[in-house]
C-alpha cells in the first residue's frame, strides 16, 4: 500500500521590529495528492515541478527545503515596505521557502510546580517559565516569592530550548536581580542567540521572569 506523506508547516516567529512567517510544505497520510500539488502551485511553482515533488514525497524523500545542506542558501529575492521584510528562497529541487518579519512582544507562562499562599504572601517552588516564539521554544524553572512589599527570587535552574528549524548558541541562564525594589521587579533571564534556516533570521532572545514588589509574577519573551 502506497504511504503518502502531508504536512503544512507554517511556522511564526518574532522579530526585533517584526513577526517571521515561515511557509513551506511537507507530507503525512495517505491520498492528499491533489492537496499538496495545489498546495505548491500557490506557492508559485510550476505545475510540472509541482508534480515532481509530489513523486518525490511519494516516494519517501526528502525535500531540499528541509535538508541542513541548504540551511546556508541565500535568497533569491527580498522586498522590503511597510509591512516589513519578505524574503523567498528557491531549492535545487524548485521546493521554496517564504520568510516575513513584523513587530511583536511574546507573553510566556508560569506554570506548575508547588504553590501556596495567604493573604498577602505567595511562595512558589519549582515553576516552569516558558514562552514559544515560533519554531522556538525556550524554558527554565525557578523557586520565588512575594508578598506585600517584597519579590524575591532564590534560584533558577534547568533551562531548555527547542529550536524546530534553525539553531542556537551562547546560553545563559542567570538571576539578574535577586530582590525586588519599589521601583524594580525581581528578575531571572535566559538569554541565547538565535539564527533560522538560510540565517535570514538572527537575533538574541531574553525569556525572562519578573516577581514585582507589589502584585504577581510575570514572565515575557524579548526579542533583539
Amino acid at each position: 500500500m502506497r504511504r503518502f506523506i502531508r504536512l503544512m508547516l507554517s511556522l511564526t516567529l518574532a522579530f526585533s521590529v517584526s513577526i517571521f512567517h515561515y511557509n513551506s510544505l511537507w507530507a503525512l497520510g495517505n491520498g492528499f495528492e491533489e492537496e499538496v500539488f495545489s498546495a505548491f502551485v500557490k506557492m508559485g511553482i510550476s505545475e510540472e515541478k509541482a508534480a515532481e515533488l509530489v513523486n518525490k514525497i511519494e516516494c519517501g524523500k526528502t525535500l531540499d527545503c528541509f535538508s541542513k545542506e541548504y540551511s546556508n542558501i541565500a535568497p533569491v529575492a527580498e522586498e522590503w515596505n511597510d509591512e516589513g521584510y519578505t524574503a523567498t528562497f528557491e531549492y535545487p529541487d524548485g521546493s521554496r521557502a517564504q520568510v516575513s518579519i513584523n513587530s511583536s512582544i511574546i507573553e510566556g507562562t508560569i506554570t506548575g510546580g508547588n504553590y501556596s499562599s495567604g493573604s498577602k504572601w505567595y511562595v512558589w517552588n519549582g515553576a516552569k517559565v516558558m514562552a514559544t516564539w515560533g519554531v522556538v521554544t525556550a524554558s527554565y524553572y525557578a523557586n520565588f516569592e512575594g508578598s506585600t512589599g517584597f519579590g524575591y527570587i532564590s534560584s533558577v535552574y534547568d533551562r531548555g530550548i527547542s529550536v524546530l528549524a534553525g539553531s542556537y548558541s551562547n546560553v545563559s541562564l542567570s538571576i539578574v536581580q535577586s530582590y525586588a525594589t519599589s521601583t524594580s521587579p525581581a528578575q531571572a533571564r535566559l538569554f541565547f542567540e538565535y539564527s533560522s534556516i538560510g540565517n535570514a533570521v538572527n537575533s538574541t532572545l531574553y525569556l525572562r521572569l519578573f516577581v514585582p514588589y507589589n502584585g504577581s509574577p510575570y514572565a515575557r519573551l524579548s526579542i533583539g
